[in-house]
């Protein structure tokens, strides 16, 4: 297995020094990350939470197994999505294959420093993107105000994991409820608690922590949205699983069930503040602080369920979020506009595109795929620690559904636009992204075992 592994991130590093000799390298590189997304499904054998070492510093497990093929599977999407414009660019790819062996790599530590210096290299090529391949000057803003936010708000979680690695002599994840403090004291245990969930928190991000995730997405490029919402958001989610499996959870009730109100009350607003959208983008960047904000619900639950539901609901909406926001890039292309005022009646310009849509907004909506899976999960483990969540967990539910048919219709359906040529024919390469979207969904119903 440690061969494998070593072998995989060998063929990235290999062939990101390939792209300089190698005309159509972006197709190369592409094939490398689906070939390690292939492989990696190896690692899925894991079972439970429990530890299985790789190496001193290389450790997975059932949570970092799926996180790490879905790295290799986002970051292929991504390439096959930014080609039809970018096919030239050399920069691009590295930016794209650096950015996955770093995830890959956040996904396989087993230091908790490790992690968080993973947790912030990660920023920059993602800053990069934003940056050189975003679509007009607010992108400089909205870059900065990502790298600063999550930045600022992360730093104390360094603080906290120098404090316990110093009297530990370790800082290892699956080892943490065994560190002593040097004393004890409830507040000092708060204190460690309270920096490890903000920074994790932020990542996420939580509700009131999420202003600069909308602008982000809006000027990013579709292969910045795309590993933004399918695997960054999932950091956070990564460290709050690690760190509820440790015995720094069993302290702060009623903090904690600050940490859950917040999320539901995020859930229904932010569901609610799609409705209001007119930019596509915008509007799926906001679905995902109220998908994300459930996967918080069922962490915090401390449940089994929660663990299980949390794990599959970030699969399953990294892949959706990750289709959503490559579909919606395919309709910019087609009408040259994100507005949903502008982009109307794309069932008469590719049928099988907009059934694409449709399965991707459903998934969203919690249709049978992984999502409802996912979602049932979490919403038993979120009724199973506090009843009187159903209220929110119901309008949430309601909401959500109400944005993904308005979503779903209002591209779909209508008038289609004078700047739209209805002769226009989209690109194979589309479907062919889509369909690598779709199949993922479905297929781990037929192997729910894998997750357990």
């Amino acid at each position: 297995m440690l061969v494998s592994s070593v072998s995989i991130l060998g063929m990235l590093a290999g062939s990101m020094v390939l792209a300089v000799f190698v005309s159509k390298f972006y197709s190369v590189v592409s094939n490398v990350l689906l070939l390690g997304a292939f492989f990696s499904v190896l690692l899925l054998n894991s079972s439970g939470l429990g530890e299985r070492s790789l190496s001193s510093l290389v450790s997975v497990d059932s949570v970092s197994s799926f996180l790490i093929v879905l790295s290799f599977w986002i970051s292929a999407m991504m390439i096959q999505s930014s080609y039809f414009y970018l096919k030239s660019s050399s920069s691009f790819v590295v930016t794209v294959g650096s950015l996955c062996l770093v995830l890959v790599m956040s996904f396989s530590v087993d230091s908790m420093l490790l992690f968080y210096i993973m947790f912030e290299v990660s920023l920059v090529p993602t800053l990069i993107l934003i940056l050189v391949w975003g679509y007009q000057p607010e992108r400089i803003q909205a870059g900065m105000s990502m790298f600063v936010y999550t930045l600022l708000g992360s730093f104390p979680l360094l603080v906290g994991v120098i404090f316990l690695s110093d009297l530990n002599f370790h800082s290892s994840f699956f080892y943490l409820g065994d560190m002593g403090l040097g004393w004890d004291s409830d507040f000092c245990l708060f204190l460690v608690w309270f920096v490890f969930m903000l920074g994790f928190l932020l990542k996420v991000p939580v509700y009131l922590g999420h202003l600069w995730l909308p602008k982000a997405h809006v000027e990013a490029p579709v292969s910045g949205s795309m590993i933004l919402a399918g695997v960054l958001l999932k950091l956070g989610g990564y460290g709050l699983i690690r760190l509820s499996c440790s015995g720094l959870w069993s302290v702060n009730v009623l903090v904690l069930v600050l940490v859950f109100s917040i999320c539901l009350i995020g859930m229904v607003t932010t569901s609610m503040v799609c409705l209001r959208q007119s930019d596509v983008k915008s509007l799926i960047a906001y679905s995902s602080v109220g998908h994300m904000a459930l996967v918080v619900v069922g962490v915090v639950s401390g449940t089994s369920w929660g663990y299980v539901g949390a794990l599959v609901m970030m699969v399953s909406h990294g892949v959706c979020s990750s289709g959503l926001f490559s579909s919606a890039n395919n309709w910019y292309l087609l009408s040259g506009s994100r507005s949903l005022f502008i982009t109307k009646g794309m069932v008469f310009i590719s049928p099988v595109l907009v059934m694409g849509w449709f399965i991707l907004s459903a998934s969203n909506m919690s249709a049978p795929s992984m999502s409802l899976v996912g979602e049932i999960l979490l919403a038993g483990s979120g009724l199973s620690s506090a009843s009187v969540c159903v209220f929110g967990l119901m309008f949430s539910v309601f909401f959500v559904g109400v944005y993904c048919i308005f979503l779903y219709s209002q591209v779909s359906h209508g008038v289609v636009s004078s700047q739209v040529s209805h002769s226009l024919a989209p690109p194979e390469v589309f479907f062919v992204v889509g369909a690598l979207h779709w199949v993922p969904l479905f297929v781990f119903l037929f192997v729910p075992n894998v997750f357990v």
